[in-house]
């Protein structure tokens, strides 16, 4: 097999099929940009399946490998994998695993797949527990860890979910705790908002104030069919409506 390298002119392929403009070094030297020539990967699929593969572009001015399959019929390839000299990728798995709380004892070879990107960001799998996820380089990440528990660790920046047409629902038969020591744990809601357990406890726990709050038009409604409902404080404070159904 022979190989040519090359340099990336442009990644701007408007069939996108993946495609790249390269350079090859130092044949194509003195050839105008435009006269260049539109390369597809040499690998682009997976297992043989023409529906399973990965969409890797090398970036412009990036150095890039090309595989001649047959300079007869000028049928080049580039490798969306290459060589750099004294370069082992590797290596930025300590930095990356030293960051995330939830992974620890992997050894080598593994992750068996690791994507390191320019601005820090990392992709990974465990291909022996199944582990994978990705890390920003904020130091946030969202993983599935090694017994398939899905973590999401912010390292203190903002989490929203967004819902505009249908419901979200936390299950668990053990408990849930939403702990929040020094922010403002808000419900947004143009409709109704509903905190149900079934044959549980539905507990609110503050060392300072507890607060129920409806300024909106509507009423406040503590419904309970079969139990008692208690409030226990020194003063209860209701503004508007407030109906105790039992």
């Amino acid at each position: 097999m022979k190989v040519i390298k090359a340099i990336v002119i442009d990644n701007n392929d408007t069939d996108k099929k993946s495609k790249i403009q390269v350079r090859m070094l130092p044949y194509m030297n003195d050839v105008k940009d435009s006269d260049l020539p539109w390369l597809e990967p040499y690998t682009g699929g997976m297992n043989s399946q023409v529906d399973q593969g990965i969409h890797n572009v090398p970036e412009v001015d990036s150095i890039v490998y090309i595989n001649v399959i047959s300079e007869l019929e000028q049928d080049y390839r580039y490798l969306t994998s290459y060589y750099v000299d004294g370069f082992n990728i590797y290596e930025k798995w300590a930095d990356v695993e030293g960051e995330i709380d939830e992974i620890s004892g992997w050894s080598y070879p593994q992750p068996t797949y690791f994507e390191f990107m320019p601005d820090g960001s990392a992709y990974f799998k465990n291909s022996e527990t199944g582990a994978n996820g990705f890390y920003h380089a904020s130091g946030s990440y969202n993983i599935y860890d090694d017994d398939g528990n899905v973590v999401t660790n912010t390292k203190g920046l903002g989490a929203k979910i967004y819902n505009d047409k249908g419901s979200i629902e936390i299950s668990d038969v053990g408990d849930i705790n939403l702990i929040n020591e020094k922010n403002t744990l808000e419900m947004l809601n143009a409709g109704d908002t509903t905190l149900t357990t079934t044959n549980n406890t539905l507990t609110v726990t503050d060392t300072g104030d507890v607060t129920v709050e409806n300024s909106a038009v509507g009423n406040i409604k503590l419904n309970n069919s079969a139990c008692d409902v208690s409030i226990g404080a020194a003063s209860v404070t209701i503004n508007g409506n407030l109906e105790v159904l039992i």
